[in-house]
């Protein structure tokens, strides 16, 4: 899903909002993604997002918790803007490991 921005009349930019997340959420979201748990037969679903401001206040004001718990939907959560990786950055530990075994380090020094 995406949501495009766009330029208000004042030239600023429109973006997500809480209130437009937790729709998309409702609309869009949570069938899409009980849809798969049920294909893939799963019976707990985290979902994660990066916890930007807009996702916060759809989870914890504006009552988006209540609506996951409708679908079986747990939130995960991570920090906005962490530097930590999480399971849907694991790409990146392939892309190192790869280039770790292309150069073949001896020592730590070689590694970095």
């Amino acid at each position: 899903w995406e949501i495009k921005t766009e330029k208000k009349e004042d030239g600023s930019m429109k973006g997500v909002t809480g209130e437009s997340y937790k729709e998309m959420m409702i609309e869009c979201g949570f069938p899409h993604i009980q849809q798969a748990a049920e294909l893939l037969e799963l019976e707990n679903v985290t979902f994660q997002d990066d916890n930007a401001p807009p996702h916060a206040k759809a989870w914890n004001k504006l009552g988006l918790d209540k609506e996951a718990e409708k679908w079986g939907i747990s939130r995960g959560d991570q920090p906005a803007r962490s530097p930590d990786l999480n399971v849907l950055d694991l790409y990146v530990w392939r892309v190192l490991e790869a280039g770790v075994h292309r150069r073949k380090p001896k020592t730590l020094t070689d590694l970095w």
